[in-house]
């Protein structure tokens, strides 16, 4: 988590934000995470999510902060999702890999619960 925003941003609203995008991304059926360059924020990388609504398409999750890495910051993230912890952005904290070295892509579908596997089938909502 970022501690210093602009624009109004704080780490609350930046929390509640992403809490809201996951639960959309759920409800989508979501599949995995990647991470992206941001065309809307140049020189930022952004962590996206995949559903099984909108497979070829990676939607924002969170931009990252000037300058980090977007595989290190989604192999941290994923590695904090596994063990029920947090990821301070910029830290240098060492995790193990959950990525292979260079990958944009990771499947969550084997940490999710049985309802979650289910949701984003129903196309006649």
């Amino acid at each position: 988590m970022v501690n210093s925003f602009g624009d109004g941003w704080n780490t609350q609203k930046r929390c509640d934000t992403i809490a809201q995008r996951l639960e959309s991304f759920r409800q989508d059926g979501l599949i995995g995470f990647s991470h992206r360059s941001d065309p809307k924020t140049p020189n930022q990388s952004a962590i996206c999510a995949n559903t099984k609504l909108d497979r070829s398409n990676c939607n924002l999750l969170v931009t990252l902060k000037p300058g980090a890495d977007g595989y290190d910051s989604l192999r941290r993230m994923l590695e904090a999702l596994k063990n029920g912890t947090s990821v301070e952005q910029g830290s240098n904290g060492s995790t193990v890999p959950i990525l292979a070295l260079g990958s944009t892509f990771v499947s969550v579908e084997n940490l999710l619960a049985a309802e979650d596997l289910k949701a984003g089938l129903d196309t006649s909502k």
